[in-house]
């Protein structure tokens, strides 16, 4: 009887859970990856170095599992970055996954917001930076300042700010033009996309589509942190909401699923609820970074992780139970950027009650910016679990008061 297997060609940060998870279920895990050396050595069966930015050389490498193992294998990512990778190998290769077309309309932020309009999905108002085009009448259309401007393939919010002047607006757009490559080697457009600023509470949906249609497991609330740029701070599971509220953000993301065309896998939504009711910012063919995924797993008693590799195996989801308890995520930001000397206080934070989680993404000798203008700003993250949101809330934010980095 052959493994049953999960290639996953890369897995990014903070997804040592999905592993486990996948491994004391039965499944056999293999890791295609670019990076020198990968956190996840102890945590896969398999780390096979591989030129992942290089779609032959992961063609080549997979082709050899499948003909070893058969179409039984689960291929999936954990990144944005090669979502589109996955469709087009699991389409070559005939395991099971979603359409490529439906999976390139998701990582251009301008296709997708082209496609929801198109299909009646409400997104906030939207325009593409032309050549030749003034940028007041570009500003005009999505409602005026401040507006949003982000590119229409980059991640972890990089390059998102809102502004409020032109000549900001325009040294934003320049610096999204001349920001061709990400840190890992990919290939972005250097297209920036111009965007209505919606005053609201924002949400993340997460879940997985089988048959077509969307399973929501989760709605967390999204904290960003003040200012221009949109970098997510914190998340607590399950989001406060009327039922009328969840309603609508639930048909939303389910219209939006179903808008892309995807139809398997397991799926992230950004949704902002504005006064004019819930819109659509963000929808992904992948589950969820920041924690999401572990935080929805908490509240409701479902690995979310390994439900996403079952549909992909071809069994049904397990039905949605109401949420039972809470969790919260917080990043963890220094006061000041330059190199880590030491980070005191984990034990102490690990002693609150309801904590689960201290994780460290930069130790000492790392280096964290001067500016939170993206991901790469946060040294880590801590989990507390409560009986509700905000009990889970409070244990995370005094895990995070706990914790004390040096920095110089």
């Amino acid at each position: 009887m052959m493994d049953r297997l999960v290639v996953v060609i890369e897995a990014g940060d903070e997804r040592e859970h999905a592993f486990c998870a996948w491994r004391k279920a039965g499944y056999r895990v293999v890791l295609l990856t670019g990076a020198l050396t990968s956190r996840y050595e102890s945590s896969a069966d398999e780390v096979v170095a591989v030129d992942t930015n290089s779609y032959g050389a992961v063609a080549g490498v997979l082709r050899h599992i499948v003909e070893q193992q058969g179409r039984s294998a689960v291929l999936l990512t954990l990144t944005e970055w090669f979502t589109e990778s996955v469709a087009k190998l699991a389409e070559e290769l005939e395991l099971v996954g979603n359409p490529t077309r439906s999976v390139k309309i998701c990582r251009n932020k301008l296709m997708m917001r082209q496609r929801m309009a198109s299909a009646g999905v409400p997104v906030p108002r939207f325009a593409s930076v032309e050549s030749g085009q003034p940028l007041d009448e570009t500003v005009g259309r999505v409602g005026g300042l401040p507006c949003i401007v982000k590119p229409v393939d980059d991640s972890g919010s990089r390059n998102v700010s809102c502004e409020s002047t032109l000549d900001e607006l325009t040294r934003s757009i320049r610096r999204i033009s001349s920001n061709t490559q990400t840190r890992g080697g990919q290939r972005l457009l250097g297209r920036a996309l111009v965007e209505e600023y919606l005053d609201g509470r924002e949400f993340s949906v997460d879940g997985v589509v089988w048959r077509d249609k969307a399973v929501v497991y989760g709605i967390s609330e999204v904290h960003t942190t003040p200012g221009r740029w949109f970098v997510k701070r914190g998340v607590d599971t399950p989001a406060p909401l009327t039922s009328t509220e969840r309603l609508a953000i639930e048909r939303l993301a389910g219209d939006a699923v179903a808008a892309a065309g995807l139809t398997v896998g397991g799926f992230h939504c950004e949704i902002i609820l504005a006064a004019n009711g819930p819109r659509l910012v963000e929808l992904a063919p992948r589950l969820a970074s920041n924690y999401i995924p572990e935080l929805v797993s908490a509240s409701v008693g479902r690995d979310l992780y390994l439900e996403s590799v079952e549909v992909l195996a071809g069994q049904s989801p397990h039905p949605v139970s109401p949420p039972t308890s809470a969790a919260s995520m917080r990043k963890l930001f220094a006061a000041t950027g330059g190199t880590v000397e030491a980070i005191m206080g984990a034990d102490e934070a690990m002693s609150v009650p309801g904590a689960t989680l201290v994780d460290f993404r930069v130790g000492p000798g790392g280096r964290l910016p001067h500016e939170i203008v993206d991901r790469q700003a946060a040294y880590g993250a801590v989990v507390a679990v409560g009986e509700t949101s905000a009990e889970a809330a409070r244990r995370a934010n005094e895990m995070a008061r706990r914790l004390k980095p040096r920095v110089r």
